[in-house]
């Protein structure tokens, strides 16, 4: 498939949409400080069934709740959800492993979650009970990380950096546009994920275990080939464009990891500052901070959590950049520290430190002058979900193994609960502005129908399409 790129001129025009049903927003605003959770997980932990998660009422008893429940209760007031092009592809699904120029990668399996109809089910749930969204786009079929940077399977035929481009912006601009109908209140949207590499580095490969090689026309960030550099700006505009096109007013984020490293965020950001990245593009950078590894004793937590904050401090006094910790993690049930010890034992050490690591964020970037704007645990409903041991709920019935059938959420939830204000004044319709009103008097004469591509469609189906008619152009949903 080859793309024509006259049609970029088109995407700067109005979108023309029906507004859908009111969702929910605070009547007195927002937090200035957003504070909340990745709850991605939340479709596939609900497909198995298990757990079932509780809450403590004000007599101390469990009570059944539900994962969006639970946030709202314990007052998150930001939701982040990423998105996979096409998780359902067959490697993605099932997981798979490649050599990237020579290194062995594995990637976990998708199991066809987080597609573009998930974010949407998912985005709709809490955008109703008043909560702003974090859309964060991987821009691959499967989990992009430093490592893992692929490029979608349906886009493996693009040859150029502008071709690649070109489905960046159809990408964005499909999956924004249902949230925009859908009135989902989002407030930031991330291009790529933990993009400290690039992003859109190499194809995805033909099975697993197969070899790839990053390719010339991807988003590598390398000291040395200012080529594939100047890509990933060219790439991250075109995500950031059409983001603000559908989303006027929502901040534009772009994600690296390893907050605690300085070092590596000055080293990527001075590379794409000299080629051409800057605040007319982005408005975050978004960081990841996981201040203990697996297995890793939790008390550990502050040497690296302080040096995050030296690092959101470097980077806006270097770069200008507000910054968002839009990833935490820290192990909920860690035992391996207390080898005479009990799970209850560990599940009270890892509680006494999620309250301490919390609290300690909030000190020192929610209550003090910091250019930190928020931050998102990663999947805090999960509890040992794939053997991931860096959720935040712990099983009710110590002594029982995975997969646990009652879990209840930790010290993270109550901290947050503590110290938000959300929602301030109780919750009032909320209905997306900065959409273009339905035109009263249509030009006439026959209309023709494009593409995102350019492309003209004789009989265009329900979607988004740029329609030209009497010498007007514009983008328009069809029902």
């Amino acid at each position: 498939m080859k793309h024509l790129y006259s049609i970029f001129a088109l995407l700067a025009l109005p979108l023309v949409v029906s507004a859908g049903e009111p969702t929910k927003t605070p009547a007195d605003g927002y937090p200035d400080f957003a504070m909340g959770g990745d709850l991605s997980w939340t479709s596939r932990i609900l497909s198995d069934g298990t757990p079932a998660y509780y809450a403590l009422d004000a007599n101390g008893d469990y009570q059944l709740t539900t994962i969006p429940v639970l946030t709202y209760d314990h007052r998150f007031d930001a939701i982040r959800l990423r998105v996979w092009v096409n998780p359902n592809q067959t490697l993605a699904k099932n997981g798979f492993s490649a050599k990237i120029s020579g290194s062995t990668v594995s990637c976990e399996a998708t199991y066809g979650f987080s597609d573009p109809a998930d974010l949407l089910s998912l985005a709709k749930t809490f955008a109703a009970q008043g909560q702003r969204i974090m859309v964060a786009f991987h821009l691959s079929d499967t989990w992009a990380d430093p490592l893992r940077q692929f490029i979608p399977a349906e886009w493996n035929d693009c040859s150029t950096v502008d071709e690649l481009a070109a489905c960046v912006t159809e990408h964005v601009t499909e999956v924004l546009t249902s949230l925009r109908e859908a009135n989902v209140n989002v407030a930031w949207v991330q291009i790529g994920n933990e993009t400290s590499t690039g992003m859109l580095r190499c194809p995805m490969p033909s099975a697993s275990g197969g070899s790839v090689s990053n390719v010339n026309w991807g988003g590598e960030i390398s000291s040395s080939n200012s080529t594939t550099t100047k890509n990933f700006v060219t790439l991250f505009q075109a995500g950031s464009d059409a983001a603000k096109a559908v989303y006027p007013e929502a901040k534009i984020v772009m994600q690296l990891a390893n907050a605690q490293k300085w070092s590596d965020a000055n080293w990527c950001l001075n590379l794409l500052k000299n080629n051409g990245f800057g605040s007319d593009m982005c408005d975050y950078i978004g960081l990841s901070l996981y201040p203990t590894s697996d297995n890793q004793n939790t008390s550990q937590w502050e040497t690296n959590t302080s040096a995050a904050v030296t690092t959101i401090q470097n980077i806006y006094t270097n770069y200008g950049f507000r910054t968002l910790l839009c990833e935490l993690g820290m192990n909920n049930e860690w035992t391996a520290a207390l080898p005479n010890g009990t799970q209850a034992q560990g599940i009270a050490q890892c509680n006494a430190d999620m309250e301490a690591f919390t609290t300690y964020l909030i000190e020192n970037l929610k209550d003090t002058d910091s250019t930190c704007d928020g931050f998102f645990y990663w999947e805090p409903e999960c509890d040992y979900l794939g053997g991931y041991t860096m959720g935040a709920c712990v099983s009710i019935d110590p002594g029982t193994s995975w997969p646990r059938n009652k879990v209840t959420p930790n010290t993270y939830w109550t901290v947050v609960e503590a110290n938000s204000d959300f929602p301030a004044g109780g919750l009032v319709d909320y209905e997306c502005n900065g959409i273009s009103g339905i035109e009263a008097d249509e030009p006439q004469g026959p209309a023709t129908y494009y593409n995102i591509q350019g492309q003209s469609v004789a009989n265009p189906a329900s979607g988004l399409y740029i329609k030209s008619q009497g010498g007007v152009a514009k983008k328009v949903i069809l029902p």
